[in-house]
């Protein structure tokens, strides 16, 4: 009976780690608030280590006598360099720890002047990014992500009267979300 006690008691950390990790979820990034807008986006664990992620934004900004409207979609993949963290305990590969990702962003913005009651123009916006991450988690459902990368803008005046303009820029990312 003993031996079966230490048998039973040696397995349990075995069957504890065996509990299968989340392959969804659902996040917000708390950033676009302070833009006066909503980012949301759905993440699946596809195969070993690799997940895609994509999801819309939408901003309201400029101020005073203008307006703008700005909705986007962006989309991403993402290789989990070691699929685990600490304090997590899933069987296998998950969608925690540190992270690379290669991100594709499309969107449109209108502008307006509020005072005169007129379009002044639109811009299209293209933009990749390359990023670094690392996402924790709480209760075994609650997510938190941070990234770090760069990105390549390239912005188009659909009616022609810009030249389109390419620039580089450094890029700070940070989700809050639901894993399932």
């Amino acid at each position: 009976m003993r031996s079966l006690a230490i048998l039973v008691l040696a397995a349990a950390p075995a069957t504890a780690r065996a509990a299968e990790p989340p392959r969804n979820a659902i996040s917000i990034q708390p950033l676009a608030f302070a833009s006066d807008g909503v980012a949301v986006q759905y993440e699946r664990f596809m195969r070993r280590r690799w997940s895609v992620v994509a999801g819309p934004a939408v901003r309201f900004g400029a101020g005073g006598d203008y307006s703008s409207f700005h909705a986007g979609l962006g989309a991403e993949v993402r290789y989990w360099i070691l699929g685990e963290a600490p304090l997590d305990d899933w069987a296998r590969p998950a969608m925690v720890g540190p992270f690379v990702a290669a991100r594709l962003d499309l969107s449109w913005m209108t502008l307006s002047n509020d005072v005169q009651n007129r379009t002044i123009g639109s811009l299209v916006t293209l933009a990749e990014g390359a990023w670094l991450g690392y996402r924790l988690t709480a209760f075994e459902h609650v997510e938190l992500s941070l990234l770090l990368g760069g990105v390549v803008r390239h912005e188009i005046d659909p009616a022609g009267r810009l030249a389109a303009y390419t620039r580089p820029a450094l890029g700070f990312g940070l989700t809050l979300g639901w894993m399932f």
